[in-house]
């Protein structure tokens, strides 16, 4: 891959962060990281922004976080104006019906139970990219 991705992580767990970062580091995709702790310090970069191109190609946001949780990130940045054009995966260890049903109706392109071992965590990530980076074409 000749072109840099942008993935910002919204996580607040450092463990859960790094992991995700090396997994990602192991797929053949040349990406950049921005993070985030909650869903507040995301909007803040999003829209804080004055520079399309310091904008993420991918967002991989947890549901369970301090101060605004994955669920209201993903209701308040629905209004965000403009738009929020990257696709956002929910990453997160629920499984239950109801997270996943709201987080698709508020937005969310994919929701994902993170994986119990850092293989699988390394195999979703590695389909993730290559669903959202080589299989879907964006209108930019």
């Amino acid at each position: 891959m000749s072109l840099t991705k942008k993935i910002l992580i919204v996580d607040d767990d450092p463990d859960d962060i790094y992991l995700t970062k090396r997994a990602l580091e192991s797929t053949e995709y040349c990406l950049t990281y921005m993070f985030a702790e909650n869903g507040q310090q995301m909007l803040n970069l999003l829209t804080n922004s004055e520079d399309d191109n310091n904008l993420p190609d991918l967002i991989v946001l947890d549901l369970n976080m301090p101060e605004m949780d994955g669920k209201s990130a993903l209701e308040s940045i629905s209004k965000v104006d403009p738009p929020v054009k990257c696709p956002i995966i929910v990453f997160s260890t629920s499984a239950s019906n109801t997270d996943i049903e709201d987080a698709y109706r508020l937005g969310a392109k994919t929701f994902v139970k993170k994986p119990g071992s850092y293989s699988e965590l390394a195999a979703v990530m590695k389909k993730l990219c290559h669903y959202w980076f080589h299989i879907v074409r964006s209108a930019d």
